[in-house]
């Protein structure tokens, strides 16, 4: 989209979500937004804000993650999560 946000299409099981990563001056991941996630009310849209960079095995990443729906009075944030950790699964696709 521009230097600092790229839109993403993830499929998993036959359902798609499309959105767009917004990353800060340094490159560092910032937020994830779609308007692809229900709340019970179309058109809201879903933020995912990720903080506190940290270094987890030579690998930079959020510790802290916040879930947030955008109404016109504000950001309801309705989940918070704190990293002590990771662990990575990465598979080829189609090895499922």
């Amino acid at each position: 989209i521009n230097r600092r946000s790229i839109q993403a299409t993830f499929s998993d099981y036959g359902r798609t979500v499309n959105g767009t990563f917004h990353f800060d001056e340094n490159g560092e991941l910032e937020s994830f937004t779609s308007n692809e996630r229900s709340n019970g009310e179309t058109g809201k849209e879903w933020i995912l804000k990720f903080q506190y960079s940290t270094d987890f095995n030579g690998i930079r990443l959020p510790s802290r993650l916040i879930a947030s729906w955008k109404y016109p009075l504000g950001e309801f944030d309705y989940f918070i999560a704190n990293m002590a950790g990771y662990t990575y699964n990465f598979n080829r696709i189609g090895d499922r």
